[in-house]
């Protein structure tokens, strides 16, 4: 996949963290998910379209979208609801000490401001690891192609009352939050959480 890497660090051989932003347009989808969420357009802008491992609902990914994928070496599993709640916790701290008001949804884990979806959350549990993946909207433009290629979702967190792409998603930009100041926060918060769990 090709991609421009923001930051990327490893602790020791047992964790990585990669923060990136896709130089190019793709559509990805859950693991369960199906094809029918993916607009016609989609396939007439000959978009890329892959399946992740991980669940979570389909999702359009291009400039504009920050990416945050986390991997822990755990041969004990918890909970699906405690790596949501671990890894969201330091997304959230560091968007928040931006002055945001970040705070996650507890059914579908979704990232939120007040009543609407900034960023999307995706988990694979495997014998001996743990994958946790994020996307948070950044730019305006995002949620027009977002409009543009993916269908209403068949499963939608009850507080998005049946809203379309665009009442429902926000974004970074909305806030006037830098981009720069932004990865900074989450290099800083996510290494310290990093530095905990290994």
């Amino acid at each position: 996949m090709s991609m421009i890497k923001t930051f990327s660090f490893f602790e020791g051989r047992n964790s990585f963290v990669d923060v990136w932003e896709p130089n190019k347009e793709m559509i990805v989808l859950g693991r369960f998910s199906k094809e029918s969420d993916i607009k016609k357009a989609a396939y007439d802008d000959n978009l890329q379209i892959i399946r992740r491992v991980g669940g979570g609902g389909t999702v359009y990914l291009g400039k504009g979208v920050l990416i945050i994928d986390i991997g822990i070496k755990e041969e004990k599993h918890k909970s699906v609801p405690y790596y949501f709640n671990l890894f969201n916790s330091s997304i959230i701290n560091a968007l928040n000490s931006l002055k945001l008001n970040v705070f996650t949804n507890e059914d579908f884990f979704d990232l939120r401001i007040a009543d609407k979806k900034i960023g999307g959350v995706s988990l694979a549990i495997r014998k001996d690891m743990v994958l946790y993946g994020a996307s948070i909207i950044i730019r305006e433009s995002v949620i027009d192609k977002i409009t543009k290629y993916l269908n209403h979702p068949n499963k939608e967190p009850e507080y998005r009352k049946a809203r379309e792409h665009s009442d429902f998603l926000t974004c970074l930009e909305v806030f006037s939050v830098n981009q720069i100041d932004a990865l900074q926060k989450l290099n800083n918060y996510l290494s310290k959480k990093m530095r905990e769990l290994t």
